[in-house]
């Protein structure tokens, strides 16, 4: 959802960047400018998206307001800049009757300077406690400590940790000890209505699995989320423990890939980029 809302942010941006291009060069606009311009740069416009999304700017865990993030926004915006100029001679006199120039450099002013706003706003948005997912941590290991660190350090990842469940009594950093900790099992389900618990993370361990999961089962009416420690880990960052990286899970994840749908799509994506790329190098061989 996440991903989505900011992917259609980004295309009312790029629309109305356009629009207001066009009216700043021509001192209106009207329904023959707006056709004229609409389909050219709904090509630009897709080729940027695609751009944006392979140099993972549609990760939500890249997410940072700091220089590098923004460093790299400005970085893909110059590269977008460069395939459109490149895009809008290619096709000057053959498939459209229009020099954008202007209007292309009117844009990019444009929507560089909503683009850089929108993302920051996108990011205080989803960093703020209100819009942030209340989580409770059971167990303590290297890895579920390495979780809560991500958590508290990037909160533009959604998630506020409010518990943390320590049935073995294992030793807590002390950075960690500003969280609410128990070791309480039995009282599991109470606890999660009184931190307002939506999402629970469970380590793998056989030392109280059997018992934390038969509480667990107690607390299904409350509709949390569930999740297992590894997959949870990977699944908002993107990252995968090395402790975990042993033949099993190289089988497990290959073989997912291993289906003709799949194989399909990757050929049709790499066609894309080798003609793409094809077309824009003709310029340079004379």
């Amino acid at each position: 959802m996440k991903k989505l809302i900011l992917l259609l942010g980004d295309i009312i941006l790029l629309y109305s960047s356009l629009a207001l291009a066009l009216f700043f060069r021509n001192g209106q606009l009207n329904n023959e400018i707006w056709q004229n311009h609409f389909w050219p740069f709904s090509i630009i416009f897709l080729l940027w998206l695609i751009i944006f999304f392979i140099n993972g700017l549609y990760e939500v865990h890249k997410a940072e307001n700091d220089f590098k993030f923004y460093g790299k926004l400005i970085q893909n915006l110059l590269i977008n800049g460069l395939f459109a100029v490149l895009f809008f001679y290619l096709i000057s006199g053959r498939f459209a009757n229009i020099k954008p120039q202007t209007v292309l450099l009117i844009l990019l002013l444009i929507f560089t300077t909503f683009f850089i706003i929108w993302r920051h706003l996108y990011y205080k948005l989803i960093s703020s406690s209100k819009w942030r997912t209340n989580l409770a941590l059971i167990g303590i290991n290297k890895e579920s400590l390495l979780l809560a660190a991500e958590i508290i350090n990037n909160p533009q990842l959604g998630y506020k940790l409010k518990l943390i469940i320590n049935p073995d009594s294992s030793s807590i950093p002390e950075k960690f000890q500003v969280i609410k900790t128990t070791k309480d099992i039995i009282n599991i389900k109470r606890d999660f209505q009184k931190y307002k618990i939506e999402t629970v993370v469970m380590i793998d361990s056989p030392k109280y699995g059997p018992d934390v999961s038969r509480y667990l089962f107690e607390s299904l009416e409350l509709n949390i989320q569930y999740f297992n420690l590894i997959d949870f880990y990977e699944k908002i960052t993107g990252k995968v423990f090395i402790t975990v990286l042993e033949k099993h899970w190289f089988l497990e994840n290959l073989t997912s890939f291993n289906n003709n749908w799949q194989k399909i799509m990757k050929r049709i994506i790499d066609l894309f980029f080798a003609t793409l790329i094809s077309l824009i190098s003709l310029l340079f061989l004379p």
